[in-house]
């Protein structure tokens, strides 16, 4: 059987489970981080991330929450399993098709990970409800036809450089293991 690790950079990382209730496990979880008293925003960050991890059916998700304002979620990390990626191109092809409304011209590159080469997609991009996006996407295939895909994803454009670098590390550490 064949399954996915991620190794986390340096950085303080909550892991989101795949099979907890959300509610719940955001309000404990926030509660642990920033005392009961002021759970309440960090909570519905949580479960937000959380909801947003079943619905686009993530193999793993984590948040950011700095140590120094643990009351919010600074990136939301994300990864997928992709079908029908062979190879690097398809993977430039299927960032490109997604493309927005952005911001500023995205960056298309190719990097190499450990997993093997990867196209890399990093954008900032408006939303409809006003708010500016930053994001680093790495998709790269696995040579049976699927890719993986890590998002790392922010609002905190001004923090932009250290989490595209985060981002990268980030895409570094996925593994793929047989048991």
């Amino acid at each position: 059987m064949t399954h996915l690790e991620v190794e986390l950079p340096e950085a303080p990382w909550v892991a989101v489970p795949l099979d907890a209730d959300p509610p719940t496990w955001a309000r404990a979880t926030a509660e642990e981080l920033c005392g009961a008293e002021d759970a309440g925003g960090l909570a519905a960050e949580l479960e937000l991330a959380a909801d947003r991890m079943r619905a686009s059916e993530a193999l793993a998700c984590a948040v950011v929450v700095p140590d120094d304002a643990p009351q919010e979620v600074l990136a939301l990390f994300l990864v997928h399993l992709l079908d029908d990626v062979p190879d690097v191109e398809s993977a430039s092809a299927l960032l490109v098709a997604e493309a927005r409304d952005d911001v500023r011209e995205p960056v298309l590159s190719r990097t190499e990970l450990p997993l093997g080469p990867a196209a890399r997609w990093h954008t900032l991009t408006a939303g409809d409800d006003g708010f500016v996006m930053e994001a680093v996407d790495h998709v790269v295939p696995l040579g049976d036809g699927t890719a993986l895909r890590s998002e790392l994803s922010w609002t905190a454009v001004v923090q932009g450089d250290d989490l595209a670098e985060l981002a990268d590390r980030t895409a570094a550490g996925l593994r793929v293991v047989e048991d």
